[in-house]
């Protein structure tokens, strides 16, 4: 059995540290039975409900076995000089701090006993007795005896509080110091912690696994980031000029990638039809694809731009857009898998005839307002997704006549399941409106309304999925 003492302190720079410290009982006797105190007195320690935990020096207590077995024994019981008498006359009130002489078995002695705190609820006893004639000296030499033992116990408390405080601030410090270190972006290796105790050591190594794990999601975002610019720089930097008609496009992602991408490829084309080459300034047809792959990320993102890329090679070779649909949905059936699929619409833009020929694999709805009308039709897929079948049927389509001031909208369903805080999608009629109220504005002015819907729909919410939307008018004569 011991005694364990634990307080704690701060440093003076707003840290809290914890002194403790550990004393046997064995100890504690080998100590007071060595004192020496004139006259054959003793020095003995009790605790606070008069159980003795540190012997005197006694012809009764001069083996280890003897000692042990009167710890923890009461005052009166354990064989020291303590009589009924003598107990009540130290432990009456009045007697702390001062001289008490009593008579034990017929022979004077004198006693002094003094309060040793160790909390707010616990306390020790140290009772000094000594015989009457055995006193050399005068009561200050008792309380000088009592003094030294205070002392003694108080350096041994600070000799283990230092050592304590070495075991565990060290460590900590450290961790404190790399802590500050990564915080400010420096993901780099500290210094090696080694500690023998066991919670600092488990603190340690979990840190070193955090820095760790924050290297590799630093270089995670940093090719993400680098996939992004390369996505981005995949969409047309500007869209081809068509002679009659107005288009406009956006793309926004809802991660650093998105499986979303749209792109418009004009081209000239000669008396045949043949594709002669790719056009910017003065295009005669255009091709115009959105594609939504399914998920997010990288994956979905190489998805996107693979079926964009293959697509400029197909007007390139001059390839119609029912074998453009065909080669693409067999290289798609390859290339995908884990269920994954792409929907997409593509259309071929012919200024000649303003006419927009279209096939939708999965996309839908796609919006189409008739100018002399006023009214928007609403279209559905031709054929399920890209990915899916690889017998895909593409139904022959007539071309679809654009009057003047007739608009094409097609927009992937990011946009219309966009939600707002209530858990309301912001759906095919509001669409319907944007398109409605701005029909005789530009292309560009459409796509502006719409993002600006989107962000007053849902203030504050992240969007769950990309938004990509190509908006074609034709222009009034």
């Amino acid at each position: 059995p011991g005694i364990t003492v634990a307080l704690p302190f701060g440093d003076g720079k707003k840290r809290k540290r914890i002194i403790a410290f550990d004393i046997s009982l064995e100890d504690i006797s080998r100590f007071t039975s060595n004192l020496q105190v004139s006259g054959g007195g003793g020095v003995a320690v009790f605790t606070s409900n008069d159980r003795v935990i540190g012997v005197p020096r006694h012809p009764r207590f001069t083996t280890r076995e003897a000692q042990r077995e009167a710890l923890l024994k009461r005052a009166v019981d354990f064989g020291w000089v303590l009589s009924d008498e003598a107990h009540d006359a130290l432990a009456s009130r009045n007697s702390a701090n001062h001289a008490v002489r009593f008579s034990n078995e017929g022979e004077i002695y004198w006693g002094q006993r003094r309060l040793f705190a160790l909390g707010p609820e616990r306390s020790l006893w140290i009772v000094v007795l000594v015989p009457e004639k055995g006193i050399l000296g005068t009561l200050m030499q008792l309380r000088t005896w009592v003094g030294s033992i205070v002392v003694i116990v108080l350096l041994i408390a600070f000799v283990r509080v230092f050592v304590l405080s070495e075991r565990y601030s060290q460590p900590i410090e450290a961790l404190a110091r790399d802590t500050a270190r990564i915080s400010q972006g420096d993901l780099q290796g500290g210094a090696d912690i080694d500690s023998n105790v066991t919670e600092i050591q488990e603190l340690a190594d979990a840190h070193e696994r955090m820095r760790q794990r924050l290297r590799s999601l630093v270089r995670i975002e940093d090719d993400l980031q680098v996939a992004r610019r390369i996505q981005q720089s995949a969409l047309p930097e500007r869209i081809p000029y068509l002679e009659g008609f107005d288009i406009d496009a956006f793309s926004d992602s809802a991660d650093e990638t998105g499986g979303d991408t749209y792109d418009v490829i004009g081209y000239r084309v000669d008396d045949s039809g043949r594709t002669i080459a790719l056009s910017v300034d003065n295009a005669d047809r255009a091709l115009l694809l959105l594609a939504d792959a399914t998920g997010h990320g990288v994956g979905p993102a190489l998805s996107a731009t693979q079926i964009r890329a293959m697509l400029r090679m197909a007007v390139r070779s001059g390839t119609s857009l029912e074998r453009i649909v065909h080669n693409v949905n067999q290289q798609l059936c390859d290339d995908l898998f884990g269920g994954r699929f792409i929907t997409a619409w593509l259309a071929i833009v012919d200024t000649k005839n303003g006419s927009l020929t279209s096939f939708s694999a999965g996309q839908a709805p796609l919006l189409h307002f008739h100018a002399d009308q006023q009214r928007t039709e609403i279209l559905q897929a031709d054929a399920p997704p890209f990915g899916i079948m690889r017998d895909l049927a593409v139904p022959a389509h007539s071309p679809r006549a654009m009057h003047p001031g007739d608009i094409f909208a097609v927009l992937s369903d990011g946009v219309f399941e966009t939600t707002n805080a209530d858990d309301e999608q912001f759906g095919i009629e509001r669409a319907v409106d944007i398109i409605v109220n701005h029909h005789e504005g530009t292309a560009g002015l459409m796509v502006t309304r719409l993002r600006q819907a989107l962000a007053q729909f849902s203030p504050g919410v992240k969007s769950l999925d990309d938004r990509t939307a190509i908006i074609v008018k034709r222009e009034q004569p």
